[in-house]
């Protein structure tokens, strides 16, 4: 005798509806990014990373890999939490404890998501030299507002709430102005992708500086030594601008200087082909001018050395929600209150 389907306690296999709406969170993110990116999926097995995104550019009638990469972990809400928060100023957190002065604030409307803390304590232990997104999809208006994780946690999370860690799931706010599909958000996903080629150039930049300390006695060599810099001796001073132009040689091939994320870069690398030229003239001009050489030497890797220290006060601080954030962000000054 057949069992009706009525009474049948069996069940077919069904559809959960966070499965649909991861689907269509994944296609609202395709949308959004430029369409000659490629999305890898890595979530199989999931611990964490759901997307791999790969950089391409145009050249001619092609794309190519930059061999630059974004981690993801995304998301999907049914409706985003919109709120508006106080921010409020703190000094550097690079080198002070978070302190809020309260005194005056900013109001900033924020995208309120709950976070698993295993995820970003997982991230944390990442470090910084990738960048891990997160990218959270409000289906109802097909919104992919964006967030740096790392940035986040060292920045903002970390040293306001030291024992999140304590904590099953943390509240993160995410500034609505982190929207993907805009030229603001396509600029900050640049800068994120290349994070790896910029940290590692940093290493460079300073490493040469110390040589360039010790060859020149540069005012920036802080280990004592006997050794001073003599202007008089032209085989020294040849020797010591060989090395120079070796260096010119390495830092220009680096694949960070021409795009437009960071204007920066570019002002930096007019400044080395300057020199890169001041240093092809005739040698016994050079010669000539020893003092002005060692100058614009020291000038530039100075320079480069700083950049450094400008990325990991400023740059990483931007798309935060944080104060210093607002006042870079471009366009109108924020409104600012004061008590």
């Amino acid at each position: 005798m057949e069992h009706s389907a009525k009474n049948c306690s069996a069940r077919r296999k069904r559809r959960p509806r966070q499965h649909i709406m991861e689907e269509q969170s994944r296609q609202i993110v395709r949308s959004v990014l430029p369409s000659h990116w490629v999305i890898h999926d890595f979530d199989k097995p999931d611990y964490g990373i759901d997307l791999v995104v790969e950089v391409f550019e145009k050249v001619d009638d092609s794309f190519e890999t930059l061999g630059e990469y974004i981690y993801v972990q995304a998301k999907s809400v049914a409706k985003a939490k919109i709120e508006t928060i106080k921010i409020y100023p703190v000094e550097n957190v690079s080198r002070q404890p978070w302190h809020e002065d309260k005194g005056r604030w900013m109001d900033l409307e924020v995208v309120k998501f709950p976070l698993d803390t295993d995820l970003l304590y997982t991230v944390q232990a990442l470090g910084t030299s990738i960048s891990v997104m997160l990218f959270v999809v409000d289906l109802a208006t097909r919104t992919t507002y964006y967030l740096c994780l790392n940035d986040y946690i060292e920045k903002y999370l970390l040293p306001s709430n030291p024992a999140f860690v304590d904590q099953e799931t943390v509240t993160l706010y995410i500034p609505t102005s982190n929207i993907l599909g805009i030229e603001r958000g396509e600029l900050a996903l640049a800068l994120y992708s290349k994070r790896g080629k910029l940290l590692s150039s940093f290493s460079k930049f300073h490493f040469q500086r110390n040589e360039l300390g010790y060859l020149f006695a540069m005012s920036c060599w802080s280990v004592t030594s006997s050794t001073e810099f003599d202007a008089t001796d032209e085989a020294a001073f040849a020797g010591s601008i060989s090395v120079v132009q070796t260096f010119i040689d390495q830092i220009e091939r680096l694949d960070i200087w021409d795009f437009s994320a960071w204007p920066l870069m570019r002002a930096t690398k007019a400044q080395i082909v300057e020199l890169r030229e001041l240093l092809g003239r005739d040698p016994k001009w050079l010669s000539a001018d020893i003092i002005r050489i060692k100058l614009s030497i020291e000038n530039l890797w100075h320079r480069l050395a700083n950049i450094n220290n400008i990325f990991e006060e400023l740059v990483r601080e931007d798309h935060l929600p944080k104060y210093v954030s607002l006042l870079m962000s471009g366009g109108a000054p924020p409104e600012q209150f004061a008590q």
